[in-house]
């Protein structure tokens, strides 16, 4: 049993230090640009959303920058009687940078639901019940695109901020120091 608990240890030990959050500038040999990226997530302050990924994205070619992009993923179980019943992220969001408040249209919003079986079994007395349910997670993404005024703001900035919703119900996402650091560092890579 000791064997076992420090095989999956490991397991998730290894895997929490294979993906670091760091910006990664690569080099396309068909188009000769390069490709700047940042891989992280932003804690979630609020909300029912489950930020599970963001992916800052741009590409210099010829001394010119594409406009920056932060891809968002999220997930939510499906359950209407709590509070999400399957709604797409709305149209609009906002970036707080410090006091700064940019008012954004999301771009390339997506929604997928998926059906997972989970089932298992009881024992009552000499009585068996199976009991199987289905759970739907709904997949949740979507494109924030960074104006020239947002990158001036940022370069200086001491605190990041996002805000989505579905449905009217806010989440909030909040850039920790390290990756507030890293955004900074993402957006002056030329």
């Amino acid at each position: 049993m000791k064997k076992i608990t420090l095989i999956i240890i490991s397991i998730i030990f290894s895997t929490t230090l294979a993906w670091s959050e760091k910006v990664e500038v690569k080099n396309d040999q068909f188009t000769k640009a390069k490709v700047v990226t940042l891989d992280t997530w932003h804690k979630v302050k609020e909300g029912q959303l489950d930020n599970t990924r963001i992916l800052y994205e741009k590409e210099i070619a010829n001394g010119k920058s594409t406009t920056p992009v932060a891809k968002f993923e999220f997930r939510i179980v499906v359950d209407p009687l709590r509070s999400y019943g399957g709604e797409d992220l709305d149209p609009i969001a906002y970036v707080l940078i410090d006091d700064a408040s940019f008012k954004i249209t999301l771009d390339g919003r997506q929604k997928t639901i998926q059906d997972q079986v989970q089932g298992g079994g009881m024992t009552f007395g000499s009585n068996y019940r199976s009991t199987i349910q289905t759970i739907q997670t709904a997949f949740l993404r979507c494109n924030i695109l960074f104006t020239p005024e947002m990158i001036v703001k940022i370069a200086t900035a001491e605190n990041l901020k996002i805000r989505v919703s579905t449905n009217n119900n806010a989440t909030i996402m909040e850039a920790t120091k390290k990756q507030l650091k890293l955004v900074k560092e993402f957006f002056a890579t030329n």
